[in-house]
């Protein structure tokens, strides 16, 4: 298919993308939530709801790199993956003669 309209087997890559920033959006919600509680909180309860906090924030991490990777995985079928046809590689390529060869 061509690159304009790239479909992957969950619809095209724009409703991903638009449910991404859906769940994100709903994310950030969520945690702002628990730290206004968490802030309001007595003392003695501070610890169990930041804990909560950051259980939540680790799992919503590795959630996005797995989103990530798919994503990635999917793109790769329909265009080269050349690293260095890639922006990023060229800007590390650049910063890189800037350091000393013994120091990388």
């Amino acid at each position: 298919m061509p690159c304009g309209g790239m479909m992957t087997s969950d619809g095209t890559m724009l409703d991903q993308h638009r449910k991404m920033m859906a769940d994100m959006t709903a994310q950030d919600a969520e945690l702002t939530e628990l730290v206004a509680r968490m802030n309001k909180a007595p003392q003695a309860q501070k610890i169990d709801l930041l804990a909560d906090i950051v259980t939540r924030l680790v799992a919503q991490q590795t959630a996005r790199h797995t989103r990530m990777q798919n994503m990635r995985a999917a793109m790769r079928g329909y265009m080269p993956m050349d690293p260095d046809s890639m922006p990023g590689s060229m800007m590390m390529d650049m910063g890189d003669k800037d350091i000393p060869k013994e120091s990388k």
